[in-house]
């Protein structure tokens, strides 16, 4: 199996920052989710 690549930055620039760890919380619970995914 390779590598899983997560491109965020785009999504990252607009957020503000009071919501900035909520965002950053929510990608990487997308990120875990979509590795489960692809390793089923």
């Amino acid at each position: 199996m390779g590598d899983m690549t997560f491109e965020t930055d785009n999504f990252l620039h607009n957020v503000p920052d009071d919501f900035l760890p909520t965002a950053l919380k929510f990608m990487e619970q997308t990120g875990r989710y979509i590795i489960e995914q692809i390793i089923k």
